[in-house]
């Protein structure tokens, strides 16, 4: 999709200074084609019942508030394993 890069499986993402700030995380494909084929809109509430670790949780919160510049939409995120639940809580709180 636009606005996404393509890195080798052997760079490790986790080693760049953005990622470390959280200004950028990963996710991959068809994680973020998930979102776009969604086609999320402002005013629609959105339930992933397995959130964890929580990338596309992330992106459909960005996607809706960057791309469609929505404002009006409520999203929840549940999954059965806490301490699953727990990086996902980690990655909310990360990327704000």
């Amino acid at each position: 999709p636009p606005g996404f890069y393509s890195l080798n499986q052997d760079v490790k993402i986790s080693n760049c200074s953005f990622y470390k700030a959280g200004l950028i995380y990963g996710i991959d494909s068809s994680s973020a084609l998930a979102v776009l084929a969604l086609d999320p809109q402002d005013g629609e509430n959105f339930l992933d019942l397995c959130c964890s670790p929580g990338a596309k949780l992330t992106f459909l919160s960005d996607y809706l508030k960057y791309t469609k510049k929505a404002s009006n939409f409520y999203i929840t995120g549940v999954d059965i394993s806490k301490s699953r639940l727990s990086i996902c809580k980690s990655i909310i709180d990360k990327y704000k």
